[in-house]
């Protein structure tokens, strides 16, 4: 049994000491270089049981510390990957390391880990349940690369050696993915021939639709697993399992219009608990785009004639609808011609008139008279336009005056 001398406990701290102060003394005088104090082999045992080992195969920027691993995107979810050996003496009493186990983990939004199978080496369910966002950018609770057992044991506890590979969720492929409208509940044997090739933008599914996505090429291999796992995202809810049987399904049922969901894949073998691969899928279904109401149902347009003693509605009172006919001779004192609307989101500031192509004035109303505009009031046909938003909506109204004269 290999033990931990006191040269390994404080070489590393009278060395740095000397590295120091060879620094200050005179430059004839010969000092160590930092690379070689780092490649001495106590000084890299003594860094051993201070820090974790994070393998090159981890996500880029993670930086390994003193039972912890910091520098994670506060935007992704990450699985772990713990790999442990331990230092054995063989038959000519040289130290060797001998593998003993490798499993695998999530991390929960607390920067912890959650073991992803039980001692019997099956997959934990409730593990998925607890993967989120690490909040704080850290994982704790973890090993050092090197932890020493306890000498006094019966037998010797060997020393152990811990490496952990740290990855979030890798873009899940969308090539090979397809997805249905279909209605509820459906036959997959009698699928209808709308199959289209998988975005993570759907449009609003259209009315009693929804969308069911084939997942089937999402695994490599059949004789793996495949659990999944959805996270939504707008509106928030609880966290929810989805356990297809990989032999008879293929599909499952997406969310419905204007949510945004997150599905995290995760394939998985059986015989020997391996995680094959953890994948995110993020679907973003857009919200149904209302009908545009009519513009009678939004604002009314009104005439006010003082000489007739009369009010008229556009496209209630008036005879023709949207056409008022009136007689040159009967009108000495012009008339007003006036928008209201209750809508809530109406925009007053946005009321605009139009005549024959040009903007002739904006506001709640505008006058129609010989004094104000003549020509307005001349015998003939004359076109008009309101336009006002609503909501940011642009409605308009057209209107038509046909003014006569006498015979």
């Amino acid at each position: 049994m290999r033990k931990l001398s006191q040269k390994i406990i404080f070489s590393a701290f009278f060395i740095a000491m000397s590295f120091s102060a060879g620094l200050l003394v005179s430059s004839c005088l010969e000092s160590p270089s930092l690379s070689d104090f780092l490649k001495d082999d106590d000084i890299k045992e003594a860094m051993a049981i201070t820090r974790i080992d994070l393998s090159s195969a981890s996500d880029s920027g993670l930086i390994a510390g003193n039972k912890r691993i910091t520098n994670l995107d506060r935007s992704k979810y990450y699985m772990i990957k713990t790999e442990t050996s331990e230092e054995q003496e063989d038959e000519n009493e040289k130290i060797v390391i001998v593998p003993k186990s490798i499993k695998f983990g999530f991390i929960n939004k607390d920067g912890e880990e959650e073991p992803a199978a039980n001692e019997d080496g099956e997959f934990r369910q409730d593990a998925l349940l607890e993967i989120g966002k690490v909040t704080g950018g850290v994982i704790t609770g973890l090993e050092n690369a090197k932890t020493y057992g306890d000498e006094d044991a019966v037998p010797p506890i060997p020393t152990t050696h811990t490496k952990y590979t740290v990855k979030s969720a890798a873009a899940a492929p969308t090539g090979g993915l397809v997805y249905y409208t279909l209605t509820t509940p459906f036959d997959p044997n009698n699928l209808p021939n709308n199959k289209k090739s998988f975005t993570s933008r759907l449009p609003a599914p259209a009315e009693n639709n929804v969308y069911y996505i084939n997942f089937k090429s999402a695994l490599s291999s059949d004789k793996n697993k495949l659990a999944i796992l959805r996270i939504m995202v707008t509106p928030s809810a609880k966290p929810k399992l989805i356990y297809p049987d990989n032999d008879t399904e293929s599909f499952f049922k997406l969310e419905g219009e204007g949510t945004t969901t997150d599905y995290l894949f995760i394939e998985y073998s059986e015989e020997e608990f391996v995680i094959n691969s953890f994948r995110l899928l993020r679907v973003a279904i857009g919200g149904k785009v209302p009908d545009k109401p009519e513009p009678d149902d939004m604002f009314e347009v009104t005439f006010n004639i003082p000489d007739l003693g009369e009010e008229f509605d556009l496209g209630e009172d008036l005879n023709t609808g949207n056409k008022l006919t009136i007689n040159q001779n009967d009108i000495q004192n012009g008339f007003t011609i006036e928008i209201n609307c209750d809508y809530p989101g109406f925009d007053s500031a946005t009321i605009k008139w139009w005549y024959d192509g040009d903007v002739i004035s904006t506001g709640n109303s505008i006058m129609i008279s010989e004094t104000e505009n003549p020509y307005y009031m001349s015998e003939g046909t004359h076109y008009f336009t309101v336009e006002a938003k609503i909501n940011t909506i642009l409605f308009t109204k057209t209107f038509i005056i046909e003014v006569q004269l006498d015979d």
